[in-house]
């Protein structure tokens, strides 16, 4: 009996050891910080599975993790379908790896500022594949397969011209240019930028915050080609002195902001236009 049972777990022990699967990962090493876009980069992840037994059929799900700084941010859940793993390879693209309904995530915050941006904050992430049974067990050596991603840390613009607290005279109301540095690194060509101008009144009673904040603005544009705005020809100079706040919102080419904070927008400059009813 006892050399039966032995039998028995024997045979249970080899069967285990034939059904794991082989799985190698490849992933881009500083991909897009837009989380939307990474199921449209099919390049983004590659993953291929090799099942080495012939006549042996393997289910198993695939479990993506991104950790950052080593603590699990998000992971795909229960709803990712079960695969079949025959005889030979197979390989799986990003957008079969991260189904966009199946993220769930881990970190509250985390997920409150990809949310709030629709973009993945700055920093050091590891990439990790699972490959499981129907009973949660992992079927490949190591466990858990991972790569290193990093998420570009963008130098946001500066406001350049006009300078902060400069005087205009509304003559000259017609060629002011606004400048501003560009974002730094570039961004790659799909993910994109596109820079957000805002100008707003700033009115009795408000501070240039408050204005900016609440106020509609006289002035909203985006600027796809170099960094530099000239007032509109169509937009008079004020009868009277009218102090003005503007900012630069460096975007994606989907729309979504490169900054977390304010909104998307770099720091405000102040200016003020002399009233046309004034001389000298």
């Amino acid at each position: 009996m006892k050399k039966l049972l032995l039998i028995l777990v024997f045979a249970c022990g080899c069967h285990w050891a034939q059904a794991q699967l082989q799985a190698t990962l490849n992933v881009d090493s500083n991909p897009t910080p837009e989380l939307s876009e990474w199921v449209n980069r099919n390049n983004l992840a590659i993953l291929t599975v090799t099942n080495p037994v012939a006549g042996l059929t393997i289910d198993y799900q695939i479990k993506v993790s991104l950790l950052l700084d080593g603590d699990v941010k998000l992971s795909t859940d229960q709803s990712v379908p079960y695969m079949s793993a025959d005889f030979g390879t197979e390989t799986f693209l990003a957008d079969e790896l991260i189904p966009y309904t199946a993220v769930q995530f881990i970190d509250t915050k985390f997920r409150d500022q990809v949310s709030r941006t629709g973009m993945l904050p700055p920093g050091s992430y590891s990439f990790c594949v699972e490959l499981i049974d129907r009973e949660g067990r992992s079927l490949t050596q190591p466990e858990q397969i991972c790569r290193p991603m990093i998420i570009t840390d963008y130098q946001m613009p500066e406001l350049l011209s006009p300078v902060d607290g400069k005087i205009i005279d509304p003559l000259l109301i017609n060629s002011l240019m606004f400048q501003w540095t560009p974002l730094v690194p570039v961004p790659d060509a799909m993910t994109g930028i596109t820079y957000l101008i805002a100008v707003s009144e700033v009115q009795p009673g408000q501070t240039p915050s408050q204005a900016f904040s609440v106020n509609y603005p006289i002035i909203e544009e985006e600027v796809t080609i170099g960094t530099q705005y000239v007032w509109p020809l169509d937009l008079p100079a004020p009868d009277e002195d009218q102090q003005y706040v503007w900012g630069i919102k460096p975007m994606t080419r989907e729309g979504n902001t490169y900054r977390a904070q304010n909104n998307g927008f770099v720091d405000y400059g102040v200016f003020t236009v002399r009233g046309n009813n004034e001389s000298g």
